[in-house]
């Protein structure tokens, strides 16, 4: 069985605006707008395919870092040496794909290298708040 949703309201006071309709078309492009009222649906099969066809994206990403595990750790190394934000953003994302690898693997030796990491960083404080912040 599948999730339906339904949205709908009319303007009863006055029509809308040009301007209010470009707003309610920002909202949604599917809507049906008029000058007297808005109606919108979702289902859940549309939000279901989307996040399979998400699901086998971030699966294939994942396959393409597998054997690849030393030199994105080496890689991550050199991101937080320079003690740039945006390469600690990058290091912490790269650690999140090696977390998801490891889980998909089902080996332990992420947890162990991660502890390591944190021990060695362990005076960065702007580092540990990004690992934290995503749950590592």
């Amino acid at each position: 069985m599948s999730e339906y949703q339904y949205y709908e309201f009319q303007a009863i006071d006055r029509p809308l605006t040009a301007d209010e309709m470009a707003t309610l078309r920002n909202c949604s492009t599917r809507a049906r707008i008029t000058p007297t009222g808005f109606a919108a649906e979702k289902s859940a099969a549309e939000k279901a395919r989307r996040a399979r066809e998400a699901a086998a994206v971030r699966a294939q990403y994942l396959d393409s870092l597998a054997g690849r595990e030393p030199q994105l750790w080496r890689k991550i190394e050199d991101l937080v040496a320079t003690r740039l934000p945006k390469d600690y953003n990058e290091a912490v994302r790269l650690l999140a794909d090696l977390r998801d690898l490891a889980a998909r693997n089902q080996t332990t030796a992420f947890q162990s290298q991660l502890a390591g990491f944190r021990t060695l960083h362990a005076r960065k404080p702007s580092l540990l708040t990004r690992l934290k912040q995503v749950g590592l």
